[in-house]
């Protein structure tokens, strides 16, 4: 039972949301379906890319699929309805909510984790120990939704993922973590993505052609969640 435990608190698992809701019944609209003064408004909204404004582009955004769907806010609670909301979004072209969602949540953990030292608890698809203090579990919270909205959509979002391999020393993938996001990585057409697959944070590291072979399977099938559960420990480059 505790081993299962472990493995159920090591798993990127995006969060559960018991909602009495069908966002495919009830899509948010996209930027073809809102009215000319919504536009405006969330494009006024995200001129200056901080904090601050994609909080304020998403209040805009939430606001439009209430008035759109007034009986969703009789669901669940006012919490599980947003970070439901959100992740529907993540799964839509509204890129608008996909850049600020990451980048509030990324900010957030570069300001926890700025000039933190080097320590045994990171980050490497899953976590290599339990938190063990009030900022570890924050850190470990953090990173919990920034990967279970990346999950939402993993071609897309891979290249995100990659580069937050570099966030201080909390973040360093585990080689068979970082070879089926790079594989997944879908990149604008002036980045060599062979020249990506390449580089790594573990130049050492060799996989074995039948691993590859189990990677490349997972990899067709879109399923992470199986590298997680059959990589090994996480472990440092150096």
């Amino acid at each position: 039972m505790r081993a299962f435990l472990l493995l159920a608190f090591f798993a990127i698992v995006a969060p559960a949301f018991a909602l009495d809701w069908s966002f495919k019944v009830h899509p948010h609209p996209l930027f073809d379906e809102l009215t000319q003064d919504e536009h405006d408004a969330i494009f006024a909204a995200i001129r200056d890319e901080s904090e601050r404004e994609c909080a304020k582009a998403q209040r805009l955004q939430f606001q439009i699929y209430l008035k759109r769907y007034p009986s969703f806010a009789d669901t669940g609670t006012s919490e599980s309805r947003k970070k439901a909301w959100l992740h529907h979004v993540l799964g839509t072209p509204l890129d608008v909510e996909r850049t600020c969602i990451l980048f509030a949540e990324v900010s957030k953990l570069m300001d926890l984790t700025k000039n933190a030292e080097e320590t045994d608890f990171f980050f490497c698809g899953k976590f290599s120990r339990p938190p063990e203090s009030a900022k570890e579990e924050e850190i470990a919270t953090l990173i919990r939704e920034i990967f279970g909205y990346i999950q939402t959509d993993e071609p897309g979002r891979a290249n995100k993922f990659l580069s937050y391999n570099a966030i201080g020393p909390i973040i360093e993938l585990h080689p068979d973590i970082e070879y089926y996001y790079r594989a997944r990585f879908t990149p604008p057409d002036y980045i060599d993505k062979k020249k990506v697959m390449r580089q790594t944070v573990h130049p050492n590291h060799t996989i074995s052609p039948k691993r590859r072979t189990e990677l490349d399977q997972a990899i067709e099938a879109g399923d992470v969640q199986r590298v997680i559960d059959i990589m090994g420990d996480c472990f440092r480059s150096k």
